[in-house]
């Protein structure tokens, strides 16, 4: 087996690291085909990444044109910590009162319970001037380099 099979988490694995994690990075292309990376706050909802944004940003304005989204969720400082999932696919937007609920709501659920009736105020008055961006997911590509033991760097790939 490759190192690369090795370090792969299986669906189980991404689907828990994933709901576990709320922090991404997600690229979206510019009008000339370039990246446009950001970091974003995200829930998972119906079993994809989602996330608010902005109506006027520069990332909605590209996912417009172009559905095409990346996004990298991961973590770990030393090589055999590191651990990491991303996702390809298509970026869906929701402007219905409906699916902003739910994201608010499952943001709110994130929140520690002391804090949740405060939180709702602002998480409200956000979605009220957001966008849901939800990545329908066409491939994911994973790693825990933590499966293998004494994993080097020039292991990778292999």
């Amino acid at each position: 087996m490759s190192q690369r099979k090795a370090i792969r988490m299986d669906d189980q694995a991404v689907e828990a690291y994933i709901a576990a994690g709320s922090r991404a990075r997600v690229s979206t292309l510019d009008r000339r085909g370039a990246p446009h990376v950001v970091p974003i706050t995200y829930t998972v909802l119906d079993g994809s990444v989602a996330f608010w944004a902005d109506r006027a940003s520069q990332k909605v304005a590209n996912l417009r044109r172009d559905p095409r989204v990346a996004c990298v969720i991961d973590d770990g400082v030393d090589f055999a910590e590191l651990r990491g999932v991303e996702i390809l696919g298509n970026a869906e937007l929701h402007d219905d009162p409906e699916t902003t609920a739910r994201v608010t709501d499952l943001f709110c659920a994130k929140v520690p319970e002391g804090w949740r009736e405060t939180a709702r105020t602002v998480l409200d008055e956000l979605a009220a001037e957001r966008i849901v961006v939800a990545i329908e997911a066409a491939r994911v590509n994973s790693w825990d380099h933590s499966k293998v033991p004494g994993l080097r760097p020039q292991d990778v790939g292999r």
